[in-house]
């Protein structure tokens, strides 16, 4: 008769159970079976979780988490400056378009090129504080936004910046993290 050592306790000359089971496992008793199982779904426990764990990790540096943390860190920054540039005060801030003065969180950040050209999406000279019925409704009227970047750094601005939106040029994701680390500066300025 041949011998085998036990799986979980290492001990030699296995018992009447262990030879009957012993080309499923092979163990010296019910308890050291229980325990070898144990261990297993333990150790099984173990690598689930580090797996999602990295997934997390992966998700939270993937280039979408980031530009969703830019684009919010970036509307507050606007939204702080214009309110203090317009009305002085971190309450209430002017709508650029139609001169009406409303709250710090009813107001937007409006970009007068698209947020979908990245050139120019956290560019200061893009992005205004606008009112959600002139971002929203009358999006049309992007001419009057045009006009009041002109009138506000100097004329043919609005030309330069749709001129620089139409480059394409792709974000990696250091340029992003940079961008997040630049934009978290001026607003520790700001508040």
């Amino acid at each position: 008769m041949r011998t085998y050592r036990c799986k979980n306790c290492k001990t030699k000359n296995p018992s009447e159970w262990e030879i009957i089971l012993h080309w499923v496992i092979r163990v010296c008793s019910k308890q050291c079976r229980l325990d070898l199982l144990n261990e297993k779904k333990r150790k099984e426990k173990e690598k689930i979780k580090i797996r999602k764990e990295k997934k997390r990790e992966k998700k939270r540096n993937s280039a979408s988490v980031l530009i969703r943390k830019a684009d919010t860190l970036f509307s507050r920054y606007i939204r702080l400056r214009d309110s203090l540039k317009t009305t002085w005060n971190y309450e209430r801030c002017k709508c650029i378009t139609c001169d009406n003065i409303y709250d710090y969180w009813e107001i937007q950040n409006w970009h007068f090129a698209s947020r979908r050209f990245y050139q120019t999406r956290w560019l200061e000279k893009n992005c205004n504080a606008q009112c959600y019925m002139c971002n929203v409704w009358l999006w049309w009227e992007q001419y009057k936004h045009g006009k009041a970047i002109d009138e506000m750094y100097w004329e043919w601005t609005a030309e330069k910046i749709m001129q620089m939106a139409k480059r394409m040029e792709k974000l990696d994701k250091e340029e992003i993290k940079q961008t997040i680390e630049n934009i978290q500066i001026k607003l520790k300025e700001y508040e």
